[in-house]
């Protein structure tokens, strides 16, 4: 409020004998100033968050037309939105509209993830992720281990020797943690367009999935260790958590898809054609109630939703009219493409709307190198494991574990840890590097591993090939109950 409406309310408010009410009036020129100003910039980031993805679609069309595969659709975003908030630094924009088109993990969360994961989880074919459930396990929890230690070790190491700018112990850990973290939203974006033989995308999926999991886990537990000291019983509670968090997880999946399941079933909407509004909307509200009721109990809405999708596609799905079924797929997949597209081009506008430490090239550079080892040690040693028990037709190919190696992304899934965390450290020079270099280590990794992977697939002829004709029994031992009973 200004001096002169400040002015006016004092005169009003001690020489006026109907001074409380007249006060009021007197600051409510000020007040709706500020809240259509407010108002105003509020309604301009949105339109330029909409005009930047409409951007991205018409630029990603034009490039899947002119057969330009080796810039990927997520690359393009990346760009469109690192261009907006250069010029929104450039012009010096008010900080309330840079605050509001970059990324935030509320709605990276809770907006954005659920109808990506959802759809992946309801349209996947569920034959070769259930064949393939141990071995993604074994990446997903051994693997994700593994990999962060090695990345923290690398990097500390790294910063003793003068290498790179020095991350303390804590942040060198917690670094490792969130960078281990393979992107199912890039993972999924790419895959998809690509067509990747599904033995190969449950594998690569399934372990982005489950491995955010374990992300999520380890970074809680480290920040626990900011305030308080590392000792046995605070590690073996640890793993207890994260034990018990997987399962709760997919119990509250499953049990509310099997819910939704008998409820359209009683309820029989298929027989009343005026209902597939109301069809789709309940169909809709049922996974993202999973998700929220997972997340409200602290468990992983992840892993529910993922698994609220399978079931959900494996018994619901038959208890749709016609119309639903189809009306169901193309809304969900429409859904899921733009939160991708939103993912990717808030990576872009978070470049210059957050405070950044562009100093820190080399520590960009080791950590580059330290994920590739560690990727590299992760895969080989663990895939062969898994080969020793499998049998011959069923072992993972070396073409395969080259892409598997290939293939992991980083994305949107650290950098919202990262901006979670980065005030989290006693040295504020160790918040805003890790930030800044898991920017552009996403960005690196999108453009370099995804623009190659639809060279890497093709040469390595890794196309989608069709699962042989068979019954429900999975090869794990898993066994699909008649949808009938459902």
């Amino acid at each position: 409020i200004n001096a002169e409406y400040m002015g006016h309310f004092l005169s009003v408010y001690f020489f006026s004998p109907m001074r409380p009410w007249l006060a009021l009036l007197a600051l409510a020129p000020a007040c709706l100033a500020d809240s259509t100003s407010v108002e105003r910039e509020t309604n301009l980031a949105i339109a330029l968050t909409a005009s930047c993805l409409a951007a991205t679609y018409l630029i990603g069309q034009l490039l899947d037309r002119y057969n330009i595969y080796f810039i990927p659709e997520a690359t393009v975003g990346i760009v469109v939105g690192a261009t907006a908030s250069f010029f929104l630094r450039l012009f010096k924009a008010d900080e309330h509209v840079q605050h509001l088109v970059r990324l935030n993990p509320e709605t990276f969360f809770v907006f954005l993830l659920p109808p990506i994961i959802f759809n992946a989880g309801y349209n996947m074919r569920q034959r070769p992720f259930f064949r393939n459930i141990g071995a993604i396990c074994v990446y997903a929890f051994v693997g994700t281990l593994l990999s962060s230690a090695m990345v923290a070790g690398i990097v500390y190491g790294a910063g003793l020797l003068g290498w790179c700018h020095s991350l303390g112990g804590l942040a060198s850990l917690m670094f490792g943690a969130l960078i281990s973290s393979t992107d199912p939203v890039t993972v999924l974006a790419v895959f998809q367009k690509l067509g990747a033989d599904m033995d190969l995308y449950s594998l690569v999926f399934g372990e982005s999935v489950l491995n955010d999991a374990v992300a999520l886990v380890l970074c809680r537990t480290l920040l626990t260790f900011t305030k308080a000291a590392v000792t046995r019983r605070s590690v073996v509670q640890a793993v207890l958590s994260f034990c018990g968090i997987f399962t709760g997880s997919l119990a509250v999946g499953v049990v509310v898809a099997v819910v939704s399941a008998v409820v359209f079933k009683k309820v029989r909407m298929y027989e009343h054609p005026d209902s597939h509004i109301a069809e789709l909307a309940l169909l809709a509200l049922f996974p993202y109630g999973a998700f929220l009721l997972a997340e409200g109990l602290g468990l992983s809405g992840i892993v529910t939703i993922l698994f609220c999708g399978m079931t959900m596609r494996q018994y619901t799905y038959w208890n749709l009219s016609d119309s639903g079924q189809a009306n169901a797929k193309s809304l969900f997949e429409v859904l899921a493409s733009l939160s991708e597209t939103f993912v990717f081009l808030y990576l872009g506008l978070s470049v210059f709307t957050y405070e950044q430490t562009w100093a820190r090239v080399r520590l960009t550079l080791v950590a580059f190198a330290a994920i590739l080892i560690a990727r590299a040690c992760l895969v080989y040693p663990l895939t062969f494991l898994i080969n020793r028990w499998r049998k011959p037709w069923r072992r993972v190919s070396h073409a395969c574990q080259f892409v598997l190696w290939f293939s992991g992304l980083r994305g949107a899934v650290a950098v919202v840890i990262a901006v979670s965390v980065r005030h989290e450290f006693p040295t504020h020079e160790d918040g805003h590097s890790m930030l800044t270099t898991t920017l552009l280590l996403a960005m690196a990794t999108v453009q370099v591993m995804g623009g190659g992977c639809t060279y890497v697939v093709n040469r390595l002829q890794l196309r989608n090939q069709d699962d042989p004709p068979g019954g429900l029994q999975f090869a794990s031992g898993f066994v699909a109950f008649e949808r009938r009973y459902v």
